[in-house]
């Protein structure tokens, strides 16, 4: 299991896929980053009060960045390509047949999404400092307690997408299927979806609010309104027992 772990890893950072989607993804953060602080500076200008450090708080900045939602885009390319590279290529056959199960393939593939997703997340805040100092020339860390509350609420969420996303890379056989399924989940396009049954809910006098049952939806709200972790948590829960289960049961009777 090990052996086939490192073995993943390997192949995950030998994607050129993934150092495309790393720089896009820095150039929109560089971008965000930059547009906020001219607002803050336009802010200072018409009340005739220059912006001063205190008012460049890296967990306002982050929080922006983390709802986004460009990072559970690039999140879920990077995680399709990787998850469906093997079944795509064949190279799955050169050695499924080497493992005592094929769950310890499963579960591979999860273990170095999840090492991927807590780099990937390290990376962005360590670049939001740097890009802080760029754009402003000093900030502060402003509340990091509910920051990292944040992050780690953020992180459960985006670990549980992830394993929507092998889900989608089990079930659907088409290789560009399921990177279009992916990348319409990561967009949100669910919510669309949700948006028109609460429109039939309130017709029948149904008070259902749907996109609080949607993971894409919570990670785009987190922090506005607080963090209801009793909520999130068997929520998030729900979602990865139950995309794992699938999974499993599935990939296990798949003919390859």
């Amino acid at each position: 299991m090990t052996n086939l772990i490192r073995m993943d890893l390997y192949r995950m950072i030998k994607m050129r896929g993934l150092y495309v989607v790393l720089i896009i993804s820095t150039i929109l953060q560089y971008l965000m980053t930059r547009g906020m602080s001219i607002m803050f500076t336009i802010g200072g200008d018409i009340t005739n009060t220059p912006a001063q450090a205190s008012d460049y708080q890296l967990s306002e900045f982050m929080q922006v960045v983390m709802g986004g939602g460009f990072i559970q885009l690039f999140v879920g390319i990077i995680v399709i390509l990787f998850l469906t590279k093997d079944l795509h290529t064949g190279f799955i056959k050169s050695y499924i047949g080497q493992l005592r199960s094929r769950l310890e393939y499963i579960f591979s593939k999860l273990i170095c999404c999840a090492i991927f997703l807590l780099a990937f997340y390290v990376l962005i805040f360590v670049l939001e400092c740097i890009m802080l100092m760029i754009c402003t020339g000093g900030f502060e860390l402003g509340d990091m307690a509910e920051l990292l509350q944040i992050m780690g609420m953020n992180y459960l969420l985006q670990f549980a997408l992830v394993c929507v996303f092998l889900m989608f890379s089990v079930l659907i056989r088409s290789h560009a299927g399921s990177i279009m399924l992916t990348v319409v989940t990561s967009l949100g396009f669910a919510s669309m979806i949700t948006s028109i049954l609460m429109i039939f809910s309130y017709k029948y006098d149904w008070d259902i609010d749907f996109n609080k049952y949607l993971i894409t939806q919570q990670m785009l709200e987190l922090g506005e309104n607080g963090i209801d972790v009793g909520e999130m948590v068997p929520l998030t829960l729900v979602y990865i027992i139950l995309s794992l289960l699938i999974s499993c049961l599935v990939f296990r009777k798949k003919d390859l």
